[in-house]
């Protein structure tokens, strides 16, 4: 009985060398997965910021999009005020030259007949 309980005790022995290396194994594995763990939590932490400074960039470039619109509309309908002024000056000036045109005909038909009736 006494070299069944030593046998034992060596087998419990060896099992229990077996179960510690078998733990250690298993601590190092855990220790590698909580560094790969934090590793990913820290890439997840930089999308999470880019991602937030990109939605950020992103509302700052629709900002700087609708202003550049509003102006643009505005400086759109300056632009044609603008041209239907010069379109009105245009036919203003068309007007009066066509007026002065006939003007002038008018006056070199009255200064040839008034030529002809002194020649008379």
């Amino acid at each position: 009985k006494l070299q069944d309980m030593i046998f034992n005790a060596k087998a419990l022995e060896q099992r229990a060398r077996e179960l510690e290396e078998t733990c250690g194994e298993q601590t190092e594995h855990a220790q590698d997965q909580r560094d790969t763990i934090h590793g990913l939590e820290q890439q997840c932490q930089v999308a999470r910021d880019r991602e937030a400074d990109s939605a950020l960039r992103c509302k700052e470039a629709e900002k700087v999009a609708r202003d550049a619109t509003r102006c643009a509309s505005k400086e759109l309908y300056l632009v044609q005020a603008q041209a239907s002024h010069l379109r009105q000056q245009v036919d203003t000036l068309t007007k009066d030259k066509d007026a002065a045109l006939r003007d002038r005909e008018v006056a070199l038909k009255d200064k040839q007949l008034l030529y002809v009736t002194n020649r008379q």
